[in-house]
């Protein structure tokens, strides 16, 4: 349905590429993030590609990471008896785009040639957080107990406290501007 509704957009934009120029500005080799950003929490506001300490944000976040685990856990100790194929496909889309979003799947980037107008393979992060999403809400079809939501409530609000403040901030008077 989603295919469908976007045509009008996507079926013209295929048609009429060779009459556009400059779409493709940015080397998608260069924009892979190292798996090491993906899993380890960091904060800035630099560009991507850029090596510097203040380069952006490519992390899935600690409590998404988690979730993952646990619904990991459930599938294996066959805790999971409801929309497991739901659950299942979320969790592969989850490890795949992870995947492609590493330089690992460099060969798949440069073999999929449409997959360089996406320009940036962390655009697929936000696939990546749907995905967690959707997991994080089957945690209501692997256990009921209330106390377990209770705890995974605590966890992400105690993993994510730290972003709730800005890391530094300019102090500059109505003078300045």
């Amino acid at each position: 349905i989603s295919l469908l509704l976007s045509v009008v957009f996507f079926i013209p934009a295929l048609l009429e590429q060779r009459y556009v120029e400059g779409l493709n500005t940015f080397k998608y080799s260069d924009h892979f993030p190292d798996i090491y950003q993906l899993l380890i929490p960091s904060w800035g506001s630099d560009y991507s590609g850029v090596a510097s300490a203040t380069q952006m944000s490519f992390q899935i976040g600690a409590a998404n990471l988690f979730l993952v685990s646990f619904v990991i856990c459930a599938l294996l100790c066959k805790k999971v008896k409801k929309d497991r194929a739901y659950i299942l496909f979320f969790l592969i889309w989850f490890f795949v785009l992870c995947y492609l979003m590493t330089s690992y799947s460099s060969a798949i980037w440069e073999f999929v040639s449409f997959m360089g107008y996406f320009q940036f393979p962390w655009r697929l992060l936000s696939l990546v957080i749907l995905c967690c999403a959707i997991l994080a809400g089957s945690i209501t079809h692997i256990s009921k107990n209330k106390f377990l939501y209770i705890l995974f409530l605590i966890f992400i609000i105690a993993t994510t406290y730290g972003y709730a403040s800005t890391p530094y901030m300019l102090d500059r008077t109505d003078e300045y501007y």
